[in-house]
């Protein structure tokens, strides 16, 4: 009898002894579940499902890439900034017509002035930039062999920051003088038979940064001319000239003539952003 007794106490000290070291159970745990890890936060859960764990570690790590992906999007960029005042210098090749829409070549230059001409060119212009647009002046002078073409006027341009590249486009107009007609009998009265009138152009190119404020690179333009020619009486024009005259050279000089031209110039751009 004392033996069963004592197996009997022996059996429950093991089985209290197993229970007390065991792991709590979840509220709400299905039997059979394990039990939390320790140090895990305690988490409300229903029905045997267990509510996610915070969102604080995702967030650190989202937080994370988007800052290394700024860092490289800054590294890739030239980081100039905003540019609110420009300045810029151009010079290249050009190449004019006087009559390039008009076939009848004595309505404007009567015969008596060159209708063609190609030669070198230089412009100028500043302004300041709204974000994408630029606003501005412009003037350039064209250097050729019978005479030289003055323009002035507003230039409206729209640029496209690319890091180190700015690709560009300009609209133009203003007004264009023909003058220094050294080989044709007007030469001794230029300013009362100089060719003048109206342009509009339009301009592209791409400009390379080659820091935060200077630039350089190619353009292109094309401009279409609007032109007028004073009739100049004969009694004007150098004598020793108007003997070589034809009759209807002569004619045409003393009529006012007009005509529609047109340019073409490549060259290259230099300019400063701030």
């Amino acid at each position: 009898m004392r033996f069963w007794v004592r197996m009997a106490a022996t059996s429950f000290v093991v089985a209290w002894s197993s229970t007390a070291g065991a792991q709590p159970m979840a509220p709400g745990a299905p039997p059979g579940a394990p039990a939390p890890a320790q140090g895990a936060p305690n988490l409300p859960s229903s029905g045997g499902l267990t509510a996610p764990a915070p969102l604080e570690d995702a967030e650190a790590s989202s937080s994370g890439n988007a800052s290394s992906s700024l860092a490289a999007s800054e590294a890739a960029d030239s980081g100039r900034g905003l540019t609110w005042f420009w300045l810029d210098a151009e010079g290249g090749f050009q190449h004019v017509g006087l009559e390039t829409f008009d076939v009848d070549k004595s309505n404007l230059t009567a015969g008596l002035v060159p209708t063609e001409a190609s030669g070198a060119f230089v412009s100028a212009g500043l302004g300041v930039q709204l974000l994408f647009l630029r606003i501005g002046p412009r003037g350039r002078v064209g250097f050729f062999d019978d005479w030289r073409m003055y323009s002035v006027g507003g230039e409206l341009g729209l640029r496209l920051p690319l890091g180190f590249l700015e690709p560009h486009a300009e609209l133009g107009g203003g007004y264009v003088a023909f003058g220094s007609l050294a080989d044709s009998p007007f030469n001794v009265l230029a300013d009362k038979a100089q060719i003048h009138g109206g342009y509009g152009r339009v301009s592209g190119g791409l400009d390379f940064y080659l820091g935060k404020v200077f630039a350089l690179g190619p353009f292109a333009s094309w401009e279409f001319m609007g032109l007028t020619r004073p009739g100049v009486a004969l009694s004007d024009l150098d004598p020793t000239r108007v003997g070589s005259l034809s009759d209807a050279q002569k004619t045409a000089a003393a009529l006012e003539g007009s005509g529609y031209g047109s340019s073409v110039s490549v060259g290259g751009r230099v300019g400063l952003n701030f």
